[in-house]
């Protein structure tokens, strides 16, 4: 093995070291997430990864639904602001949010599925 070689092989080690590193502290900071009793954590750990599962990749299209459904919560609990979710009135957030989901989840996401194609058509661009 050249000097290049082993010298490529401790940078990718070290990558490769980071890397694992990172996906721990996102596990730390994800169970500190949904821990909390906030609108974020409903949309973060609940929604957004429902939607991921239901209708597969569209992380943004997951966000701007998970915004709408907290425009709905948002009435029904007569808050201003979703950041007036807490420990209050969290129970009653969530369990709103997975019933919207729920009903919404029955049917299927036209858009959704036509940007899907859009982006495997354009995988070198979108991924």
């Amino acid at each position: 093995m050249t000097s290049e070689e082993r010298e490529l092989l401790e940078k990718m080690k070290a990558v490769m070291a980071e890397n694992e590193a990172l996906k721990m502290k996102n596990q730390e900071l994800m169970k500190f997430l949904e821990e909390s009793k906030t609108w974020k954590t409903i949309r973060e750990s609940i929604i957004c990864p429902k939607l991921k599962e239901r209708y597969g990749d569209g992380d943004n299209m997951h966000t701007t639904l998970a915004n709408a459904i907290g425009g709905i919560i948002k009435e029904y609990l007569g808050v201003s602001r979703l950041t007036e979710i807490n420990t209050l009135n969290y129970d009653q957030a969530k369990e709103m949010s997975l019933a919207i989901l729920e009903a919404i989840q029955k049917f299927e996401w036209p858009k959704l599925i036509e940007l899907q194609k859009y982006w495997e058509k354009h995988s070198d661009i979108y991924r």
